[in-house]
């Protein structure tokens, strides 16, 4: 819930797009909350999808990152808790979000 809070936040607010939301970009701090990593970084690089295994297929020859990318990768994280599989081709053999 608080990364959901935090890509809203993102994206209503700061009217950014993190563009890289996956797993490893979610944070805990000592209370345990999550925190969405990377994003200063997301202000400074032109909002791309760098990393495609949490992209959108019908996005994966975009130029530019959108929302849309953003809630994708939150739905593989989703994913990636409730299966305790990566979603990441070297890791695991079959394409997760397929199966699924």
């Amino acid at each position: 819930m608080g990364v959901t809070r935090g890509l809203f936040y993102l994206h209503t607010q700061k009217k950014m797009v993190h563009g890289d939301l996956k797993l490893s970009m979610i944070l805990l701090d000592e209370q345990c909350n999550p925190m969405i990593a990377n994003v200063s970084l997301s202000q400074l690089m032109p909002a791309t999808p760098r990393f495609r295994n949490n992209c959108a297929p019908e996005f994966v020859d975009s130029a530019n990152a959108t929302t849309e990318i953003d809630v994708y990768g939150l739905g593989i994280v989703m994913l990636e808790i409730l299966t305790k599989e990566s979603t990441y081709k070297s890791i695991h053999p079959i394409d997760l979000p397929t199966w699924v």
